[in-house]
């Protein structure tokens, strides 16, 4: 007879990995929003201190927080990345007081060897890109506004690529 070993996390985590302030579930209220290495936590600070609006678990560890606030948006959009190299961008709902997801995509790539210091996001002033430093001597940026037709189109110039540089050897075989 086996035995089979069940193993569950109890507890939610409390060591903080990241965090931000702004103002992300309104124009007017100020946020802090804490990593905790799993979960996400929004609160809102208000004059008697921090309140606890949101507690929400995410699909991987997080490696990347950055809020920003694109043009003409009254309130700040949330970039997170994980450490599979899973990317989304999330907005408050005020309506429904939920999280929405603007965008999620993939950001890893079929060659490199993934950084040693951690990975690294940054999003220009402008919030036209996102630039992701994920493996070592490659830095990936992306357009904020269009990530899945910059995703599609990095996907076919990577094929393309990979198309003429086979032609070019089969031609040096004739």
């Amino acid at each position: 007879m086996r035995s089979w070993n069940y193993v569950v996390t109890a507890h939610k985590p409390t060591v903080v990995t990241h965090s931000c302030v702004g103002n992300f579930t309104a124009p007017d209220q100020l946020n802090l929003i804490v990593a905790k290495c799993t979960r996400l936590e929004i609160y809102l600070l208000t004059h008697q201190g921090l309140q606890p609006m949101f507690d929400v678990p995410v699909y991987g560890r997080i490696a990347t927080v950055e809020l920003f606030r694109p043009p003409n948006e009254a309130q700040d959009f949330l970039f997170i990345g994980t450490e599979r190299y899973r990317y989304c961008v999330l907005h408050w709902d005020g309506r429904n007081s939920d999280l929405l997801t603007r965008s999620e995509g993939d950001a890893s790539n079929r060659f490199g060897y993934p950084t040693d210091k951690g990975q690294i996001g940054v999003i220009d002033p402008d919030c036209q890109l996102v630039g992701l430093h994920i493996y070592d001597g490659v830095f990936k940026a992306s357009y904020l506004c269009t990530l899945f037709l910059v995703e599609f189109a990095m996907l076919l110039l990577e094929a393309m690529l990979k198309f003429n540089y086979l032609r070019k050897q089969v031609n040096t075989f004739n």
